[in-house]
């Protein structure tokens, strides 16, 4: 039997490029939403309102629906890459994904995450934690 190679990483909002690197070279990839979530960690380095509570899980962070986050984070997106390559191109579908108004952090940046896994034509098999049958250490 082959060895396969597996990588996991906390579910994040518009991720780096080292992200998508570190799950294009694994065979399978594990997002870690049901760890905790840290109001002021490395999670929220871009902002998107929350009503993210100490101890919850991370798949457990609801979207604050009430404000006009959304909106407001596509118009910072268009302001600030308006004149960037291939904006045409990826705008109408990032639109899309944060215009969708998924209830829960998780929901959005899987679609951000998915969306970007197939604009670079990386096909690796993604899980997430919650759905494994894992040991805790709690």
């Amino acid at each position: 039997m082959a060895s396969r190679i597996l990588a996991a990483h906390q579910l994040n909002y518009l991720l780096w490029l080292g992200y998508l690197y570190k799950a294009g070279q694994a065979d399978v990839f594990v997002l870690a939403d049901d760890v905790q979530y840290t109001k002021h960690g490395y999670i929220n380095r871009n902002r998107v309102r929350t009503r993210g509570r100490m101890g919850q899980l991370l798949g457990e962070v609801e979207l604050e629906m009430d404000q006009p986050w959304g909106r407001k984070h596509i118009n910072t997106i268009e302001w600030n890459y308006h004149n960037a390559p291939f904006f045409d191109l990826y705008m109408p579908a990032l639109q899309d994904v944060l215009g969708a108004a998924p209830q829960r952090l998780k929901e959005l940046n899987l679609s951000l995450f998915i969306y970007l896994l197939k604009q670079l034509e990386i096909d690796t098999e993604i899980r997430l934690s919650s759905e494994l049958e894992l040991l805790s250490c709690r």
